[in-house]
């Protein structure tokens, strides 16, 4: 009671490193079954461990690819990784399954210049992660050219933005397409672009033809959905769930029937 109170006396340009400043100072973190080991860093960390971990909002496509892929390697895309959160709850989820990592092999996709140091330097401390997964720091979305992004000030919910705007950053986008030329199949795709999903469903819709489970985060505005579920149609990922819904967003799940 006695922080808030005093937070609140602060102008708003101090009340911000303060709070990162406590939220150091708490050092807290969560270990894994598997070992593995969850920072939390700030409350944008603790807001998106509650969905991940607390409410285990990917759980149930997780759960389904680890019973289509009892065994042998299973290659997982993570689109708008962040810190790796969904990356940390698969390999724990696999770990609990098959008792090891080996066979796990997850490439990450994040666009934002600061949240990939980030996250390179928090999966880089898990040293039983060595060698199976691939951060990528580029955007998803178009197949090629650069994208505006626009940072947030927390480390989810920056955008491309459609003009150029103070802050604003250039990122190249990553061809997804080529990138997985010799892969397969996919077996479990999670999209989490803010906003960004209806290009590259527009543009990489082919990549989509060897996913076999995905789960979307669509954002408002809500224009283009339609057009999205038909190009996921068209892929074979016909059979589809809503897992959540919330303020003008949305977490679907799309399977093969």
């Amino acid at each position: 009671m006695a922080m808030r109170s005093i937070l609140s006396r602060l102008p708003e340009f101090a009340k911000a490193p303060l709070r990162r400043w406590i939220w150091r100072q708490m050092s807290l973190s969560a270990s894994l079954d598997s070992g593995l080991r969850v920072q939390i860093n700030c409350h944008a960390d603790w807001t998106v461990y509650h969905e991940i971990f607390g409410c285990g909002q990917y759980d149930r496509a997780i759960e389904e690819a680890l019973n289509q892929r009892p065994a042998g390697k299973m290659v997982v895309c993570d689109l708008g990784a962040n810190v790796g959160y969904f990356t940390l709850r698969l390999a724990d989820q696999f770990w609990k399954r098959r008792g090891s990592f080996d066979g796990l092999e997850v490439h990450l996709v994040e666009g934002a210049p600061l949240v990939v140091e980030e996250l390179t330097r928090r999966l880089s401390a898990e040293h039983s992660l060595a060698g199976r997964i691939t951060i990528l720091p580029r955007l998803a979305g178009a197949r090629s050219g650069k994208g505006r992004f626009q940072t947030s000030p927390r480390h989810f919910g920056g955008h491309v933005g459609k003009s150029a705007q103070p802050g604003a950053i250039e990122v190249e986008y990553l061809d997804l397409i080529n990138y997985f030329q010799n892969t397969d199949t996919i077996d479990l795709l999670k999209c989490d672009v803010e906003g960004s999903e209806i290009a590259l469903l527009r543009e990489q819709a082919e990549l989509f033809g060897k996913v076999a489970r995905a789960v979307f985060e669509f954002h408002p505005p809500a224009e283009g959905w339609d057009e999205c579920l038909r190009i996921l149609s068209r892929q074979g990922l016909s059979k589809k769930e809503l897992l959540r819904s919330w303020d003008g967003y949305s977490l679907w799940y799309f399977c093969r029937p």
